[in-house]
């Protein structure tokens, strides 16, 4: 972004080389400027924890819906990482919204989900799917503390290393790998 005489500017090229482009055009040149006053409400960051996740939002969010663990879809997966091209989600699996704790903090700007079982060992993990697994977070009905509703719902995190402190869980601990708790 540049800041040209207090206002702000964004110019984005377009280009549908690899991808499909929105319109007629094969490419283009967009510009967004930045009024200075509007913050929607968003999912700032996504961090992973020791025990789970913290979200952070850009408004103050309602202590009730953000608060309500059935506002949470919870699932992760991995990929056979090999020489060819893609890989099918392997041991694709989802939390039941039961298993989770939401915690919001007391500016209520962020809130701590605490998961149990994570994590795979790093042993099952390396074995499995190199040490990588996506987890997604979907949302829905959590509102802002002025009744907004959340722009872009899910969010997406690659997991690459465990942070210090992460309970593991054994993949051979779960009877049924696709219905196990994260």
């Amino acid at each position: 972004m540049t800041r040209i005489a207090s206002i702000y500017r964004l110019w984005l090229g377009q280009t549908a080389r690899g991808w499909g482009s929105v319109g007629g055009a094969q490419y283009g040149v967009q510009r967004i400027d930045y009024d200075g006053e509007t913050i929607p409400f968003e999912m700032k960051t996504v961090s992973v924890q020791a025990s789970g996740f913290e979200i952070e939002f850009t408004k103050p969010v309602d202590e009730v819906t953000a608060g309500d663990t059935s506002n949470y879809d919870l699932s992760h997966w991995g990929y056979d990482n090999d020489e060819g091209y893609g890989s099918p989600r392997l041991d694709e699996t989802s939390i039941a919204s039961g298993d989770v704790t939401a915690t919001v903090s007391d500016d209520e700007r962020t809130v701590t989900l605490d998961l149990p079982g994570l994590y795979l060992t790093p042993d099952d993990a390396a074995e499995m799917i190199g040490g990588t697994r996506v987890c997604e977070l979907a949302t829905s009905g959590i509102q802002s503390s002025d009744g907004e509703s959340l722009e872009h719902p899910n969010a997406w995190y690659t997991l690459n290393t465990l942070p210090e402190g992460a309970v593991t869980h054994s993949l051979s601990t779960w009877a049924t790998p696709n219905l196990a708790p994260l």
